[in-house]
């Protein structure tokens, strides 16, 4: 089943985003020790196989980590439906997100991956319009809590799109950019 969350975050979805897992490079080394470790015991204790399965448990790990990935640029640059592209390659119907020429969407919506409930696409509204601001936007769409951005532009990169990417950076976001109306 997909699902679709839409308006305002409810306090809940709030805390899920701030409680996702992000890592510092000490954090990393940390666990990459902690799996040498981990290898080395289960190779004295279980040779082989019991290494090999060490290995496969770290391999299936990402799978149960939840990953939040904000959709955001500048309005009318096609975010909508690229997640409703992506929900039809899913799912094989029609998204939900909808989509117009300017201002469609209004509020941060989410849209859950059908086979994995740890994948989230957000639909964020676009930068720099009436409601958003560009002086007011990462806070009013909280960016600090999704764990990696796909910046939608149109056309050509603007002004606007490289400070969105930089303000992401500076709070080290990973960032995609993604250049539609490639046509036009």
């Amino acid at each position: 089943m997909f699902c679709i969350h839409t308006g305002t975050y409810k306090q809940q979805e709030k805390t899920e985003l701030s409680n996702a897992q992000s890592y510092s490079l000490e954090d990393l080394k940390q666990r990459i020790d902690n799996t040498v470790t981990e290898c080395k015991e289960a190779l004295i204790e279980g040779g082989i196989a019991g290494c090999l399965q060490v290995f496969e448990e770290k391999e299936n790990e990402w799978k149960s980590q939840k990953v939040n990935i904000a959709i955001t640029g500048r309005s009318g640059t096609g975010k909508s439906s690229f997640i409703n592209a992506l929900v039809k390659k899913w799912t094989g119907k029609m998204g939900l997100a909808a989509v117009g020429f300017t201002e469609t969407t209004t509020e941060c919506a989410c849209y859950g991956h059908p086979n994995n409930p740890n994948i989230v696409l957000w639909d964020l509204p676009g930068v720099d319009t009436e409601a958003f601001p560009k002086e007011d936007y990462m806070t009013k769409v909280n960016a600090d809590v999704y764990d990696v951005f796909i910046i939608m532009t149109d056309t050509r990169y603007t002004e606007l799109d490289a400070w969105l990417g930089t303000e992401l950076q500076e709070r080290n976001k990973p960032v995609i950019f993604v250049r539609t109306k490639i046509r036009d």
